[in-house]
């Protein structure tokens, strides 16, 4: 069995999108991001970035110019004691300036090229990984891949959803969000012993609105550290399909957790 992963798009997931990025210096990292993936890998997932990059194929950007964005972001992100296991993009699309880059491709999103080619390349297994994304060609992806889903969509920037999309398996409104959802149904599966199961933990939505429109996480509120700490103890006493000594403690601490 192969090593489960965290897929994620870039712009308006792990940094903010200010149109086609061309200036490292330009790089920001959304809030909480640093702490949503050192989260994850402490969690044992592999974490792939998974982008579409169609400004090298418009001309605005060399292959060298998105290395050294993508070195500015993964210095920051290193700074902040976390990073990505591996980095995939697309340069290509049909309607391209440059010959070279101008054409359809197996990689560009909502085609699972770069999600397959990164499984091949680092032994990890689909049906145990997510995909994480703010738009509808992530969540097409990463379900074509054999991926479970997660779309960012918060009401600063929504997802455009077209006729024919297909729905994610959950809705986050930021990478946060999604980080909990990631946790919580990988700590259901560990405990019930069901880690071949799709179906999905119900998780209350996280997140309450202001009088000033901005969102907050009220999981936030919790210690949920300690929360996700003491089900993993328990999760570890069933790796072996024996019954958790408490069970009762077990639903008292999901409980807490979605409250």
């Amino acid at each position: 069995m192969g090593t489960k992963c965290v897929f994620l798009d870039r712009d308006n997931t792990i940094i903010e999108d200010p149109g086609y990025l061309t200036d490292p210096a330009a790089v920001k990292l959304l809030p909480g991001v640093d702490l949503a993936l050192k989260s994850l890998a402490q969690a044992g997932f592999k974490l792939v970035m998974v982008t579409n990059q169609s400004a090298i194929a418009r001309g605005l950007l060399t292959e060298e110019g998105l290395e050294r964005v993508h070195d500015e972001m993964t210095r920051q992100l290193a700074d902040r004691g976390t990073g990505l296991d591996a980095i995939y993009y697309c340069p290509y699309h049909p309607n391209g300036a440059i010959p070279k880059f101008s054409k359809e491709s197996d990689l560009r999103k909502p085609n699972p090229g770069m999600i397959l080619k990164a499984a091949n390349e680092h032994d990890i297994d689909l049906s145990q990984s997510w995909m994480v994304g703010n738009s509808y060609r992530d969540i097409t992806a990463g379900l074509r891949a054999g991926c479970k889903t997660i779309l960012i969509n918060s009401s600063v920037r929504p997802a455009c959803k077209k006729v024919g999309d297909p729905e994610p398996d959950k809705k986050a409104v930021n990478i946060r969000e999604a980080t909990n959802i990631v946790k919580m149904q990988h700590l259901q599966e560990k405990i019930s012993g069901a880690s071949e199961s799709k179906e999905l933990l119900p998780v209350v939505e996280t997140t309450t609105a202001k009088s000033t429109g901005s969102v907050t996480d009220s999981i936030s509120a919790l210690d949920a550290a300690a929360v996700f700490e003491q089900l993993a103890t328990i999760a570890e006493q069933t790796s072996s399909n024996a019954k958790p000594a408490h069970p009762e403690k077990t639903h008292r601490l999901l409980e807490e957790v979605l409250r």
